[in-house]
């Protein structure tokens, strides 16, 4: 799967997401499941896998390349001077991430994984 392939480039291959996870789709074969598989058990195996690294999760789900309601993880940019006013700081990029619940239950989030 996309999935697998890029967290074996991003992490390595002992680490890729088996097959056992997404048993309980076959009982129970509805996007609720996959949502449920996806935001209890995948999300959370990824921030561990990458230690909250939000900019590789965003990469191994593809929520790069989709519109904002369907990514699953929302990347909000922080604007600084909002925030600190004309203060010369020097600060990195930052940015606030964001779960995006909804996305979980939406088909369209996972064609574009």
């Amino acid at each position: 799967s996309k999935i697998n392939r890029r967290i074996e480039v991003l992490y390595d291959r002992e680490h890729t997401i088996g097959h056992a996870y997404f048993l309980p789709l076959k009982d129970n074969p509805t996007l609720e499941q996959l949502g449920c598989i996806f935001e209890q058990k995948i999300v959370p195996l990824l921030q561990e896998y990458f230690f909250d690294d939000y900019e590789k999760i965003r990469l191994v789900l593809g929520d790069e390349n989709k519109d904002t309601p369907y990514q699953f993880i929302i990347k909000k940019p922080v604007d600084h001077s909002d925030l600190f006013g004309k203060v010369d700081l020097e600060y990195d990029e930052t940015a606030i991430y964001e779960i995006n619940k909804a996305a979980f239950f939406n088909i369209n989030s996972y064609k574009g994984i």
